[in-house]
């Protein structure tokens, strides 16, 4: 099997799971594509040492060249040019998308040409691209994403003292919850901090706060600026963001595929989410913050958004906080215990076959 794969070299979340693909599923070709005129970001060549690169979007020429050759070729989410799919079908290339929902290009664009694969790195709205996939005649399956336990081992963590929140980038109607985050800090009766880490300025028109000043301002009227730190790091490794924290809060509001989620697990910490898909399909209850549907939009089809009451998350950090080293320690045994589950060393096997299996189809 000669495989392909489309990447990114930024640290996006894009640019960390193409990454690790990369480095652990070792594709004959790689199409590094570089966007940065449209995002911003801070590009890292040297990840692919022998990378195609791409300033732009791809043009048909460059894709006509990257296919020869290849059986497969992996993408994560976006092709950056549809005529990829189009001409790999014309050439007899498969073609396999890890797909997240809220960008499922073919709800809001019927006609888009369609891959041979689709992979579900969560169980979120699974059953409705299965439904989408066999009236479409494509081969579907759930695969987590997969996480790099040998960069992110398991660290000795005793007890909850500092709260990591990864804010990350902007992203639509606060997806990861930071605001609930700071305004909970202000209900906090124990001695925890709260460490909320920022990656970039860019807002969003969508969002009702969208900068690391804006968030401050919120901490000073509707938090404790005593109980949170903010932090703008732009780590080129992203493993170092976990390098402090004992708990990650992430009362996230909707969304499937959590690069977050799984880093955390890895080195050992527990993940306070919102009890909704596919939170509570992965997660032990005692992690899980009642939620409540708050609002709806549209990137693709239409997203239930949720929201959980800052005195909830509160009251789950002060538990945490008390809880005596041997019992918290069976919390960080639960999240060890899901790491290893979605390793590489669990996954990669399967990776390998879905994708040969989708060689062998006609």
């Amino acid at each position: 099997m000669k495989l392909g794969l489309i990447a990114r070299m930024d640290n996006s979340g894009l640019g960390v799971q193409t990454h690790e693909f990369y480095k652990h599923m070792q594709p004959d070709k790689t199409m590094v594509v570089d966007i940065s005129k449209y995002n911003g970001n801070k590009q890292y060549p040297e990840r692919y040492p022998d990378g195609i690169f791409i300033k732009g979007f791809p043009t048909p020429a460059d894709i006509d060249s990257f296919l020869e050759g290849l059986d497969v070729i992996f993408v994560a989410e976006s092709p950056y040019n549809f005529y990829l799919y189009e001409r790999a079908r014309e050439l007899g290339v498969k073609i396999a998308v890890q797909y997240n929902y809220e960008f499922f290009d073919w709800f809001a664009n019927p006609h888009y040409p369609k891959p041979d694969l689709l992979i579900a790195p969560s169980k979120w709205h699974y059953n409705g691209v299965e439904g989408w996939c066999q009236d479409h005649n494509i081969k579907h399956t759930y695969l987590h994403n997969p996480v790099n336990r040998e960069l992110l081992p398991r660290k000795e963590i005793k007890q909850a003292r500092v709260f990591l929140h990864n804010a990350g980038r902007s992203a639509s109607f606060d997806r990861n919850g930071t605001e609930t985050v700071i305004d909970a800090s202000k209900y906090i009766k124990t001695d925890a901090q709260i460490v909320i880490h920022f990656q970039g300025e860019q807002g969003l028109a969508h969002q009702t706060t969208s900068t690391i000043a804006d968030y401050a301002d919120r901490l000073e009227k509707q938090g404790d600026p005593n109980k949170v730190t903010l932090e703008q790091i732009e780590f080129k490794d992203y493993a170092d963001v976990y390098s402090q924290g004992d708990v990650l809060l992430l009362p996230r509001r909707y969304g499937g595929n959590c690069l977050p989620l799984n880093e955390a697990l890895s080195v050992g910490m527990p993940v306070i989410m919102t009890d909704i898909s596919p939170n509570n399909e992965f997660l032990p209850t005692e992690w899980l913050l009642p939620a409540h549907r708050i609002n709806q939009f549209t990137p693709r089809t239409t997203i239930d958004i949720y929201g959980s009451h800052p005195e909830h998350l509160a009251d789950r950090i002060d538990q945490m906080y008390e809880l005596p080293e041997d019992e918290f320690r069976q919390h960080t045994d639960t999240a060890d215990r899901i790491a290893e589950t979605i390793s590489w060393g669990a996954l990669k096997p399967k990776y390998q076959k879905v994708l040969e299996d989708i060689c062998q189809k006609k």
